[in-house]
């Protein structure tokens, strides 16, 4: 018994590590963030239509209108903004190409990653990823990424040199 109680321990904590990665100047709740996939995974819903926008450095900005049936996106209009009148579609293979909700916690996750890349290349000196979630069924309801190179001040919130802010809203279909 002792040494199933041990095994079991053993593995929490090997899983545990995994999920906390703990780099010098990286801020993102993965707790928060384990949690409430956690919470839209268990949620059962199937079918459900989002809007997101994202922002980014760039003046242009992302826009996508999506319905999901049967936990598969049946419809995804996903363009670039370039000005009112111009919207340029975007492929399958661009980063803000998110045609889920679990498509959307694996952009959060990646971009988690690439803030660990960021750091380690000397990129940034500090990355900070600032997540929002719905209280009752868990999907990401904002997302800010900021980032600073160290040419300006740190303040909670408030990184410096980059900043891209995404933003999501959903409409649940029956």
């Amino acid at each position: 018994m002792k040494k199933v109680l041990l095994l079991v321990i053993f593995c929490f904590i090997c899983f545990s590590c995994d999920f906390n990665k703990s780099k010098k100047g990286l801020c993102f709740d993965i707790y928060s963030f384990v949690e409430n996939k956690d919470k839209w995974l268990n949620s059962g819903l199937e079918n459900y239509s989002f809007s997101y926008s994202i922002s980014t450095y760039r003046p242009e900005y992302i826009i996508g209108d999506v319905t999901v049936k049967n936990k598969a996106c049946e419809s995804a209009e996903i363009y670039i903004n370039d000005s009112d009148s111009d919207r340029t579609p975007v492929s399958q293979d661009n980063k803000f190409y998110l045609n889920t909700i679990e498509a959307v916690f694996d952009f959060i996750y990646q971009e988690y990653e690439d803030a660990f890349k960021m750091l380690e290349s000397k990129e940034c000196q500090y990355v900070e990823i600032i997540c929002e979630y719905d209280d009752v069924y868990g999907y990401p309801v904002s997302i800010r990424c900021l980032c600073s190179d160290g040419s300006k001040v740190y303040k909670k919130g408030t990184a410096g040199n980059r900043e891209q802010k995404y933003s999501f809203s959903l409409e649940f279909t029956s």
